[in-house]
């Protein structure tokens, strides 16, 4: 199944929704465009990550995954799981 890009900016980011096979349901990748951002901000950026990722609450979208730097370290990647209202969001 093709993933469904819900928002998409050139130099910001991108959010898709996808169907996550080991799950069986909807998950939602976030990613984040990192080349505007100074090279020692990007530890911030991993350590308020990897402080969210252990937030664990109902009314969140909990992560599913660790964030990780990706594309030569110019892309933040996190997986969440994907609101149930998903459909209402285009």
């Amino acid at each position: 199944m093709k993933p469904d890009i819900i928002y998409s900016i050139k130099d910001e980011g991108e959010i898709l929704v996808e169907w996550d096979t080991t799950i069986k349901k909807l998950s939602m990748k976030v990613f984040v465009d990192f080349t505007n951002v100074y090279q020692n901000k990007h530890k911030y950026a991993l350590e308020l990550a990897a402080r969210l990722e252990k937030i664990k609450h109902p009314n969140i979208l909990n992560f599913l995954e660790p964030a990780k730097l990706i594309n030569d370290n110019k892309t933040l990647m996190f997986k969440t799981e994907a609101p149930d209202h998903i459909s209402t969001w285009k």
